[in-house]
């Protein structure tokens, strides 16, 4: 299944694999017969598909990003393509390598930064499930993830340890649920469906059954808890800061 932080990294590697298919083209150069049209030429089909595979790489990425990556990488391309267009192959290779090594892992490390930011995750999420997905333990990560969740919730908001599922969501996100001077109305009803939705869809089946994993859904559940338990959690701290400020 493609996401957008999936296609992001296509893209770079893409870019990279061009990068580096470039050098090789540049490497011939330097043999005999030396700076031979055929061969100069190849390097110019390859440096354009570099500039075409970086452009695709910029079209996807957020303004924020893109427009902190016009640097170094658009310098060392433009650099290609004027000692190309001057039949200067040797000249171009340190740019080629540059790229590769340097400007697209620069990119696609900005990008995963921007990522982190928009979608904050859950650290102790993050650290407890961890192992399991390190070994493919996919459907025992879910199980875990419910476990850090329900935990974390019952503790924050004082619930009796007896609740889980939906009673649990209904305890938190209900019409007076925990949650209620800490969420907004609209809100609340939306993660009591969410979490209903999800305790049914995901947490059940993996509980109470042996079923193949599905990587794109343990993908998703993951990501859709563990930002909501951030947001949750950033809401109460902000509310418990502004009663002791009053």
């Amino acid at each position: 299944m493609i996401t957008y932080r999936s296609h992001v990294n296509f893209l770079t590697m893409t870019a990279v694999a061009k990068a580096a298919s470039l050098c090789k083209t540049l490497a011939y150069c330097a043999l005999p017969p030396y700076n031979t049209v055929t061969t100069i030429d190849d390097a110019r089909q390859v440096a354009a598909e570099l500039r075409r595979a970086v452009d695709e790489l910029r079209a996807a990425l957020p303004d924020e990003v893109r427009n902190a990556s016009n640097g170094n990488l658009s310098r060392h391309l433009a650099f290609i393509r004027r000692n190309l267009d001057n039949n200067i192959p040797m000249g171009c290779i340190g740019d080629a390598v540059d790229i590769a090594e340097r400007d697209l892992p620069a990119v696609l490390q900005a990008f995963d930064a921007w990522c982190d930011k928009q979608s904050p995750q859950d650290a102790e999420i993050s650290n407890q499930l961890a192992p399991y997905i390190s070994d493919g333990q996919l459907n025992a990560a879910i199980r875990e993830l419910w476990v850090v969740f329900k935990s974390r919730m019952v503790t924050a908001f004082d619930l009796d340890s007896y609740l889980d599922g939906h009673r649990l969501a209904n305890a938190l996100f209900g019409p007076s649920g925990a949650t209620v001077r800490v969420l907004s109305n609209s809100d609340r009803e939306g993660y009591l469906n969410l979490f209903k939705g999800l305790y049914t869809l995901s947490r059940n089946p993996v509980a109470h059954n042996d079923l193949p994993p599905n990587p794109a859904e343990t993908e998703a559940v993951i990501a859709l808890v563990s930002s909501a338990m951030v947001k949750i959690e950033n809401a109460r701290a902000a509310v418990a800061a502004s009663n002791a400020s009053s």
